[in-house]
């Protein structure tokens, strides 16, 4: 899901697909300084591998390279795809319309298919000769980085389970073996809550049910929604309202608000900060299978509360105190 900074919910792209052309590979020079570029695809290679990331507002973004361009990718796992260009600064005329996409604060756009692309670079690594990329023009997202370069999605770290740590600006990967990776966490002092998802129409979002102040809500996890943002009918808006859980977030009227001791489970509690109320059906209700009337997107002012493992083999989100 993709933030618009001005309008801060998610936004969700949906590409169709594309089809495949026979590339002519890059190679890398040693000059580089990359060892063992990734031919063909981005995908990660090695049995662990971390990222540095920054923050800007309430976004993950990787430094990195397109096509000579450097700037910043965006870290999104409401993305399906494992890389997704902002065609501004792909440098190629090769880019063919495949089909178009929408926002959820309403612009819609062509997405591109380009056969190969030369040279992409997240973080330190190095991937050439990359066929089959798909991209849009990304101008809504320049707002919050001039530079954005594109987005790394949940199909990046393909076949691994992922940690994320906002206090040391971290993400790892861990190649998925047999089992899980990480059961011996639920021992584990530090741990807060381990969350069991399912996913309906996009493998990519979790999503879990969970009651609070006697209201149903659908959650969703998505590190690209903003600090992260709700629907819900206006009685039980107002029911959390009246109780207190739910607060204005300025003092004028504005579609934000803080949710202040949010129950979720037994063990986890919730301050939550900055979230955006959809007042009418979002577009990505229906393309993502919620039903729900009452949804609430977990993003930044609930991810950085916490490092988070994500056993996606076994759909389990592991929440440990972030420290």
């Amino acid at each position: 899901m993709r933030p618009n900074k001005t309008s801060p919910f998610p936004i969700l792209s949906l590409f169709l697909a594309a089809a495949c052309a026979s590339p002519q590979l890059t190679p890398a020079s040693p000059a580089d300084g990359y060892a063992r570029p990734v031919e063909g695809k981005v995908s990660l290679v090695g049995d662990e591998v971390t990222i540095s990331f920054s923050l800007i507002d309430d976004w993950i973004f990787i430094n990195g390279e397109l096509n000579g361009t450097k700037g910043r990718w965006m870290f999104d796992t409401g993305a399906a795809h494992a890389i997704a260009l902002n065609v501004r600064h792909v440098n190629q005329d090769n880019g063919v319309v495949v089909g178009s996409g929408f926002v959820g604060s309403g612009q819609s756009f062509d997405v591109f298919n380009y056969p190969v692309v030369d040279r992409i670079v997240v973080g330190d690594l190095l991937f050439v000769g990359v066929e089959s990329v798909q991209g849009n023009e990304m101008s809504f997202m320049e707002p919050i980085t001039a530079d954005i370069l594109g987005l790394v999605g949940f199909a990046f770290f393909d076949g691994y389970d992922m940690k994320i740590d906002y206090v040391r600006r971290q993400l790892s990967f861990y190649r998925q073996t047999e089992g899980s990776h990480w059961q011996h966490l639920e021992q584990d002092g530090q741990l807060v809550e381990s969350i069991e998802y399912f996913t309906r129409n996009l493998e990519n979002l979790p999503m879990f049910e969970f009651q609070a102040g006697g209201v149903d809500f659908l959650g969703v996890v998505d590190t690209g929604g903003g600090r992260g943002s709700f629907e819900m009918v206006d009685g039980d808006f107002e029911r959390l309202r009246s109780s207190g859980t739910i607060k204005d977030f300025y003092e004028v009227p504005s579609p934000l608000y803080v949710f202040d001791g949010l129950e979720v489970s037994e063990r986890l509690s919730l301050d939550l900060f900055g979230l955006y109320r959809f007042n009418d059906p979002p577009g990505f209700k229906e393309p993502t299978g919620i039903v729900e009337e009452n949804h609430m997107h977990f993003a930044y002012s609930f991810l950085s509360q916490f490092v988070s493992f994500w056993d996606t083999k076994n759909k389990v989100i592991y929440l440990l105190k972030g420290q």
